[in-house]
């Protein structure tokens, strides 16, 4: 099946729908062609493609995605200072 997709038709999907259809609709070698066709453009670097992605989000959804990574980040970064203080480091 060949569909021609703009990204504007995707602001009425729903993400778990997306997933939906990736795990229980696409047999493991069309999950392949998929996430290979996501990663066609390698020249982009991670700092922009990351921007891509949230800015083809609705503005809630990568609000929640932002809010998430700090936390984990600060999370990772209390963990990285217990370690210090349990090893000693002063750095």
């Amino acid at each position: 099946m060949n569909l021609d997709i703009d990204v504007s038709d995707l602001d009425y999907v729903d993400v778990n729908d997306v997933l939906y259809l990736f795990n229980d609709r696409l047999n493991e070698v069309e999950q392949e062609d998929f996430l290979r066709r996501l990663d066609e453009n390698i020249n982009i670097n991670p700092l922009q493609r990351i921007r891509n992605i949230l800015q083809s989000l609705p503005s809630y959804e990568a609000i929640k995605i932002l809010k998430e990574l700090r936390s984990e980040f600060k999370n990772d970064k209390e963990w990285q200072e217990t370690i210090k203080s349990i090893n000693g480091d002063s750095k």
